[in-house]
């Protein structure tokens, strides 16, 4: 299943907000994998900043799904 979200970077953070949500992840370790502030992740994880490919990569190593799947919008499947 896909998200509803229109742009990529919306896409990303819509599939990143689900499979943190479902491992009930906080901002707080997005923060601490991306090495960034909580402000600056919190931006990324509400689709207000897009993610760079570098960050796209410890993202989908940390949650441990493909980068493919976060750019297609895939949700975990208890999310979906």
């Amino acid at each position: 299943m896909t998200t509803s979200a229109t742009t990529l970077g919306e896409r990303v953070a819509a599939t990143v907000r689900a499979h943190m949500g479902w491992r009930r992840l906080p901002v707080s370790e997005l923060a601490r994998v991306l090495g960034l502030g909580q402000r600056a992740a919190k931006r990324r994880y509400d689709g207000v900043r897009d993610f760079s490919l570098t960050e796209l990569e410890r993202v989908a190593e940390w949650l441990d799904i493909d980068r493919e799947d976060l750019a297609a919008g895939r949700m975990p499947e208890r999310a979906a």
